[in-house]
């Protein structure tokens, strides 16, 4: 099998596993609503701690009127606030709600299932080499 495939493979699989795991905690309805770029936001929100509007789009490399547009959406459907700022009161801080940090939380819980089960089947050597390879693609891509 390719590389190409075997990467393809993970990755469906990966989505598969995200798709059980946030199934488990919201109805098909609201999960239908939910996609992909809606998490690629919460997940930056949670890293970035309470970024600004601003401070979200530099780290999206989107637009600010795109943030403002995709938090508004979020923020509708309960899962962000925006609050604003104690320095500077023209400014907004983003933060994740309870339904949102349980939508992140999911995905975390999703990535610790599938880490588990890889060291289940792989040495500790392989684990290692394994951390190192990927560690070196995330630096270059």
């Amino acid at each position: 099998m390719s590389l190409e495939r075997y990467f393809l493979e993970i990755s469906e699989y990966l989505l598969k596993l995200d798709k059980q795991y946030l199934e488990k905690m919201m109805d098909k309805n609201e999960f239908s609503k939910l996609s992909m770029n809606h998490m690629c936001y919460l997940e930056a929100i949670y890293e970035l701690k309470g970024p600004t509007f601003s401070e979200l789009a530099q780290e999206l490399d989107v637009s600010r009127p795109s943030v403002t547009t995709m938090i508004r959406k979020l923020s509708n459907q309960d899962y962000v606030k925006r609050v604003r700022s104690n320095k500077d009161g023209r400014e907004y801080h983003i933060y994740l709600t309870e339904k949102g940090k349980k939508i992140v939380k999911s995905e975390q819980d999703a990535c610790k299932y599938f880490t588990d089960k890889i060291k289940k089947f792989l040495n500790e050597s392989e684990l290692e080499n394994l951390s190192i390879i990927l560690g070196k693609i995330v630096k270059n891509i």
